[in-house]
């Protein structure tokens, strides 16, 4: 009924912004940690919803409905019936936090988030010896994944001065993307001639859904995570979580050059070529 309910209110949510003309995106700052010494003085929690992050919440709930109403038959007889719909909803919470983050930090949190509750998904069976080898591998292989990610949000923690609040679709002030346009110009270079460091950042986040959305090299957690029960195949692998990793990559699509779109192209073409080879 819950998840019905905010599947209700993210399809109103999409329907006042396709119909209501000039509405604005909510950008929302809450001042969290300070961190002296910087320009942007504290690291936020918040929320940012615009077009984006509607889009992903009305699919995220909707999914999110059907597997937990086709849950309640699957999962029905087992003797941890409750606790699994514990690990679901609480999936479903992280998944929500990510696409309305503010900020890098904040998504951040979200990002390990999930990949707990995706481990204590597949590993939902743990009496047995597949679903145990299952979640440690794609817990692991998340865990090398989110390194380069978090290497990405220190290398523009660094250069930034802390300013790490997500920019807007349609473009508002105050995030890393006008942070990066100011460096630029200061430095005298621009995005078509960008300094080593922002591609270097690009890429190290871009590795973050690299582990996520299971692409080359981080791929091979995907078909042994089909050990834990159906439903969580449905949520975790195909919808949502690997979804998190093409939402990540679209939000951050501003401060990508021209080398990590390369690279991000690479390894989506590697991805692509390897996963027919296996279908074949």
């Amino acid at each position: 009924g819950v998840m019905a309910g905010s599947f209700v209110a993210c399809s109103i949510a999409s329907y006042l912004w396709i119909t209501t003309e000039g509405i604005r995106p909510v950008v929302w700052n809450i001042p969290w940690i300070p961190i002296p010494g910087t320009e942007a003085g504290w690291l936020y929690l918040g929320v940012l919803a615009d077009s984006l992050t509607i889009l992903m919440m009305t699919m995220v709930t909707l999914i999110s409905t059907l597997v937990h109403l086709y849950a309640t038959g699957y999962m029905a007889g087992d003797k941890r019936y409750n606790r699994f719909f514990v690990y679901l909803s609480m999936f479903t919470f992280s998944m929500l936090g990510i696409v309305t983050a503010n900020s890098l930090i904040m998504l951040l949190v979200f990002w390990e988030l999930v990949g707990l509750t995706s481990y204590l998904l597949i590993g939902f069976w743990f009496e047995k010896k597949g679903p145990q080898l299952a979640s440690k591998k794609a817990f692991v292989m998340n865990r090398i994944g989110d390194a380069g990610f978090f290497i990405g949000i220190g290398i523009l923690f660094y250069q930034l001065k802390g300013q790490l609040l997500l920019p807007v679709a349609g473009g508002e002030t105050g995030n890393i993307f006008e942070g990066v346009l100011e460096l630029l110009k200061a430095q005298g270079l621009s995005v078509t001639n960008p300094p080593l460091w922002l591609t270097l950042a690009g890429i190290g986040i871009f590795f973050g859904a690299i582990g996520k959305s299971a692409q080359f090299p981080l791929h091979t957690w995907l078909p042994d995570a089909m050990e834990g029960p159906t439903p969580v195949s449905s949520i975790v692998h195909s919808a949502t979580m690997v979804a998190a990793g093409v939402y990540l990559t679209a939000r951050v699509y501003p401060i990508l050059t021209p080398e990590a779109h390369l690279f991000i192209a690479s390894i989506g073409l590697i991805t692509l070529i390897l996963g027919a080879c296996m279908a074949m």
